[in-house]
C-alpha cells in the first residue's frame, strides 16, 4: 500500500511539473533567479525587469543593477518603478483591480 501511495504521489508531482515551465531571470548578465511559471504564462523580459502575465496574475520583477543585498538595492527602487506610475494608462476597468 505504501509503495502504491508513493508511486501515485510521484506521478501526480510529475504531472504538476509538466504543467509548468522554468524560466531564469538575469541580473547584470548572470543567472539570478529561477522560477516555475504556468505553461500558458506570457513572459516578457527587458534589460531591467521581467513581466509574467496569466489570466489571473500580473507579476513584475525588477533588477537592481550592481546590488548585492536588499539594502544596496533599496535607494534605486523608486527610480526603477517610477515609469509604471507616471506612464500608467488603463486599458480596461480591470486595470484598477487590486
Amino acid at each position: 500500500m505504501r509503495t502504491a501511495l508513493i508511486l501515485f504521489i510521484g506521478c501526480f508531482a510529475g504531472l504538476a511539473l509538466a504543467q509548468d515551465t522554468t524560466i531564469t531571470l538575469l541580473a547584470d548578465g548572470a543567472p539570478a533567479l529561477s522560477l516555475r511559471v504556468p505553461k500558458d504564462a506570457k513572459v516578457t523580459a527587458t534589460t531591467n525587469h521581467t513581466t509574467i502575465t496569466t489570466s489571473k496574475l500580473a507579476l513584475y520583477i525588477w533588477t537592481a543593477a550592481n546590488a548585492k543585498t536588499p539594502d544596496d538595492a533599496l535607494p534605486g527602487v523608486a527610480g526603477l518603478i517610477k515609469t509604471e506610475f507616471t506612464n500608467f494608462k488603463p486599458t480596461s476597468p480591470h486595470d484598477y483591480d487590486c
